[in-house]
């Protein structure tokens, strides 16, 4: 039996997310296309969104106060292993010097990567050492850390916290803004140096605020009635609307907000792009959590929330073994070039797979049961007498 604290159609969401991210890593390489020209990178934002939504729906719902040590040990426990089965399986298909570049401090590298920080360190060296979608997990799990900060200015009451979301938003846009008035390039040839790209797109100071959106969402939708949401068709003709909307309006919206941050720079570009677009995830991700029509009632299907759970895993691996196929195309050639982004999207459905089933799961049940054996064993040992 599924949590109550779980929505389904939300689960299922992640998934499409990823996909949007494995289209834009194939596309130049195994696709050709329309895909070519949208914003199919925006994905992560969406999972930044989606995060802060749903760690606000479990954890802010409840009466009781934030246990920081355990959510943050969940929150491990949930990405760790599978980040780290990842990292063994790139270290063991792809050669050396596709780990990390030439120059770079090895042990740097290896530390912030296992450590899940690298995405602090500008430099692409760093943040795209090893495994390079592994950046956004690392920004995600530096939101974690944050979180219990989050949880306290939302207990605040609704006036502190939205005038908490205002402040970070406005750090961002004073980081983007330092970034421009001092000439930081955004991604310089040399990538052993610090550039804006680093701090606008990847660090999770500045992306931060998408994560708060996402966690804002929820704090306002609980002041808002939907009863009316109650009629399925209501429901249904209403997520129809809000897919219809996101598809005809995101994409043009986007490109505009790029092209007004091009005029100041690459890196305000890039904040009015992630910071507006989480809006439109935002209600997105709430109409999905909300609404009871039959498109959530389908994303609800046993099939499509499986591949939701499994979506972290598939992010993890597909573009190591898009990797591998580049650096090993002659071991490809049987495979029609028509076939060969189906092919990896199977075997990346595959591997993602198995990597749940047996590394993602099992790892995480053993480190909540570790901690909370620990916990227990602490609290039962006698105080010191006095």
């Amino acid at each position: 039996m599924r949590s109550p604290s779980v929505i389904s159609s939300l689960t299922s969401l992640r998934f499409f997310a990823a996909l949007a991210i494995f289209i834009h890593h194939c596309n130049g390489i195994l696709i050709t296309g329309p895909t070519e020209k949208l914003p199919l990178s925006t994905g992560v934002g969406f999972f930044f969104v989606l995060s802060g939504y749903i760690l606000s729906h479990v954890y802010l719902s409840s009466d009781k106060p934030l246990d920081s040590t355990k959510f943050l040990v969940y929150r491990f426990a949930r990405v760790w292993p599978a980040h780290i089965a990842a990292l063994v399986l790139l270290v063991s298909i792809l050669p050396e010097q596709q780990w990390v570049k030439d120059g770079v401090n090895v042990a740097l590298a290896v530390a912030s990567n296992v450590t899940m920080l690298h995405s602090l360190i500008p430099i692409p060296d760093y943040y795209f050492s090893f495994n390079w979608v592994s950046w956004s997990i690392s920004t995600e799990f530096v939101f974690y850390l944050a979180f219990p900060a989050v949880v306290l200015a939302v207990g605040r009451g609704l006036k502190f916290a939205l005038w908490s979301f205002l402040a970070v938003s406005l750090v961002g846009f004073v980081i983007a803004y330092v970034c421009v008035v001092n000439g930081l390039a955004y991604y310089p040839a040399d990538s052993s140096v610090f550039n804006s790209h680093g701090i606008t797109y990847i660090s999770p100071i500045s992306r931060f605020q998408e994560f708060c959106i996402g966690v804002m969402a929820n704090v306002l939708v609980r002041h808002v009635s939907f009863s009316a949401l109650k009629s399925k068709v209501v429901s249904t003709a209403l997520e129809f609307v809000m897919i219809a909307a996101f598809l005809l309006s995101f994409v043009t919206f986007y490109y505009w907000l790029k092209n007004v941050g091009f005029r100041t720079g690459p890196a305000m570009s890039e904040y009015f792009s992630h910071y507006f677009s989480a809006f439109f995830f935002a209600l997105v991700v709430v109409v999905f959590a909300k609404c009871r029509g039959y498109i959530s009632d389908l994303l609800s299907f046993r099939f499509f929330v499986t591949l939701g759970e499994i979506s972290f895993s598939f992010y993890l691996v597909h573009q190591i073994l898009l990797r591998y196929y580049i650096s090993h195309q002659d071991q490809f050639m049987f495979i029609s070039p028509a076939a060969k982004p189906y092919f990896l999207f199977v075997l990346s459905l595959i591997l993602s797979y198995e990597l749940w089933q047996w590394v993602e799961k099992p790892a995480q049940s053993l480190i909540r049961k570790l901690f909370e054996k620990i916990r227990a064993r602490t609290h039962a040992q006698p105080s010191p007498a006095l």
